[in-house]
């Protein structure tokens, strides 16, 4: 059930329409907040609200996927994104490893560490 409403969300994100797309990850974590996959629809929320800038509200909706899943390295890696947006590369580059120590082999978390060193040097 979960996976739909993630799908569904990010196509309504994809196609430009972001107050559907909210509503629909809400309306995914009123039917599913116990389900252990719900943190998938706070990651994407957390996307969602970082892509309209609505960093607060992102960096909110990150911390409730990471405490339901401590280990999400996605939701590292979209943190740390959320951080370069603002200039806080120090807790950008926390968010990095930190997504690395969770998935040695997460390729987008790997990429986005050594271009943010590169960009700090």
């Amino acid at each position: 059930v979960i996976p739909a409403w993630c799908n569904l969300g990010v196509a309504l994100h994809l196609c430009d329409i972001p107050d559907e797309a909210e509503k629909v990850y809400r309306k995914g974590l009123e039917l599913a907040s116990a389900s252990s996959q719900c943190h998938q629809l706070w990651n994407n929320l957390g996307n969602l609200y970082r892509q309209q800038g609505r960093y607060t509200d992102a960096e909110k909706a990150y911390a409730e996927c990471l405490k339901r899943k401590g280990d999400y390295a996605p939701a590292f890696n979209n943190l740390a994104l959320l951080y370069i947006s603002c200039n806080q590369w120090d807790h950008a580059e926390e968010m990095l490893e930190r997504a690395l120590q969770a998935d040695t082999k997460f390729d987008c978390a790997q990429s986005n560490l050594l271009k943010l060193r590169a960009l700090r040097n």
